[in-house]
């Protein structure tokens, strides 16, 4: 189903006014986000008619208008991309149009190789595998968060019921509402407990790799503070950090980036000086 309101708008170059618009697109992101959706394709190197277009004339010389805005904006991009090929512009579109993807369009074979080729045998790195367990640990979804997953799983049911019938009959667990007993949840705690403590360990443990005296004060005395063996929530309200945000800012110290800069934005006073 599509969103009810959307925009189409124009990309055209200042620097060749008479060649109008160029490229006519639909979003219902704002045609302002999309427009940096383009400049973020072009600059990390996409072969696109439109990112070869935004290289060759620099993107300080490309600008956007809004064509149109309201509900059936995916028929007005065709209307608009007819019309602006009928008087010669709006040349680097590929489709004509009206989907809500790349309907009908085929990448070439070479191209689908090459992804493939790319992607095969690439594993995550243990540190980063690290780094992505440690922002997720401990998030709880949100009762709106927990309502969505619940009716996209009954509407997975509703649409293929015979695939968990099979799953049941092949012996694998199917949990479709069942109440999972006392011993089961505080097995089930024990072992999130207990992953959750490995990866604040391995936390502290890479962290107390960081020269402290790389670093600002108030980063050092964080880093010192947590890998001393504080809690986490200790380390975190000694320093007016909200400890939802604290994964972030050790992120930050073990990718070189300062922690500073993430207590700046959370509006935590900072102490300045080097140790």
């Amino acid at each position: 189903m599509l969103p009810k309101k959307g925009e189409v708008y124009g990309l055209h170059c200042i620097c060749h006014p008479e060649l109008g618009v160029r490229y006519v697109g639909a979003t219902v992101q704002g045609s302002r986000v999309r427009f940096n959706g383009h400049l973020s394709q072009t600059r990390s190197g996409r072969d696109a008619p439109v990112s070869r277009w935004i290289r060759k004339h620099d993107e300080t010389n490309i600008r956007f208008r809004i064509l149109y805005t309201g509900d059936d904006y995916y028929v007005q991009e065709i209307r608009f991309i007819h019309n602006y090929r009928a008087v010669g512009e709006s040349d680097l579109n590929i489709l004509s149009g009206g989907q809500t993807g790349p309907v009908g369009y085929k990448a070439p074979e070479e191209r689908n190789k090459r992804i493939s080729a790319s992607l095969k045998g690439r594993k995550t790195s243990e540190a980063t595998r690290l780094k992505l367990s440690v922002v997720h640990t401990g998030r709880v979804p949100s009762p709106e968060a927990r309502m969505k997953m619940s009716q996209r799983a009954l509407e997975r049911v509703r649409r293929d019921p015979q695939h968990y019938i099979n799953l049941a009959n092949a012996g694998r667990a199917v949990n479709l509402g069942a109440k999972r007993s006392a011993s089961t949840l505080q097995k089930l705690g024990d072992g999130s407990r207990k992953r959750a403590q490995e990866h604040e360990n391995a936390m502290r443990n890479l962290l107390a790799c960081v020269d402290l005296n790389k670093v600002r004060v108030r980063d050092a005395v964080l880093v010192d503070d947590f890998v001393s063996g504080y809690a986490t929530r200790d380390v975190a309200r000694m320093h007016g950090i909200h400890p939802a945000n604290f994964s972030r800012v050790l992120r930050e110290v073990l990718d070189g980036t300062s922690a500073s800069r993430a207590a700046k934005r959370l509006r935590v006073p900072e102490q300045t000086g080097t140790l």
